[in-house]
């Protein structure tokens, strides 16, 4: 198999989902609800949303909207709960500006929380090293996944940084696998995928990708991954073996 593109997904999969996640996403929805007015039944309502973002006794449902959700569908979860619970809740078109200014907010504030998965400097070198191009689509906003990778020193690494812009479709649909292909000149079945979710792996096979390989350092499990993915490894790291060569080599 010739592999010349590594896509990576990135909570999960290059940096550890609880740990930024969690925090974020409860100040999120507090944040929000402050700005709706909502004071009656808030923490009634407050975990509602949490568990319709796929969020409970602080563990991430894999098929939840926080492990692999747009921005767009974190909205229609607040459209619908505030619905049922018969709160006002009438989003503007500045709405998805307003909580993308939010997230960034909180992604700064929350920035000691961004924790990699091991040692990616390594990792990542080796794959430069080969002529790997190296790409990362997530379903976080790009600012925000761009502010991870620079905190951890890793930015400069990455040809492609694809994400919720608020346009292009997010996964499993495979537009993220297209738009890396296209500018780093590969076909689909040239890139080996990376991620920790069963969307992620969804994502491998409706884009074509030549490898899905599923990563255990996330909020995936072996059994809600098998079915999608070629390979599961324990961690991200080890798609790197100990003789220095990559699992599809």
């Amino acid at each position: 198999m010739s592999i010349r593109g590594v896509l990576f997904d990135k909570d999960g999969t290059l940096v550890d989902f609880n740990s930024l996640w969690i925090p974020i996403t409860y100040h999120f929805v507090e944040e929000v609800l402050n700005l709706c007015g909502v004071v009656d039944r808030q923490n009634i309502i407050r975990d509602e949303l949490l568990e319709a973002l796929g969020i409970s006794h602080d563990s991430i449902d894999p098929d939840g909207i926080t492990a692999h959700g747009t921005m767009d569908d974190v909205n229609k979860v607040f459209i619908d709960v505030m619905a049922k619970s018969g709160i006002k809740y009438s989003p503007s078109k500045n709405t998805y500006k307003k909580m993308v200014d939010l997230m960034k907010q909180l992604m700064i504030k929350y920035s000691e929380n961004i924790k990699s998965v091991g040692d990616l400097n390594k990792l990542l070198e080796s794959l430069r090293k080969k002529g790997i191009y190296i790409g990362i689509a997530t379903s976080d906003i790009v600012d925000s996944a761009k502010y991870c990778m620079e905190r951890l020193g890793i930015l400069d690494y990455f040809d492609f940084i694809g994400g919720d812009d608020g346009i292009i479709k997010g996964k499993p649909h495979p537009d993220l696998m297209y738009a890396f292909c296209e500018k780093c000149g590969l076909k689909p079945e040239e890139v080996a995928v990376i991620g920790d979710t069963p969307s992620d792996m969804m994502f491998a096979k409706n884009s074509g990708a030549g490898l899905a390989v599923g990563v255990l350092c996330g909020v995936g499990s072996r059994k809600n991954l098998e079915e999608l993915a070629d390979i599961i490894c324990p961690s991200t790291m080890d798609i790197l073996l100990e003789n220095g060569k990559f699992i599809w080599e």
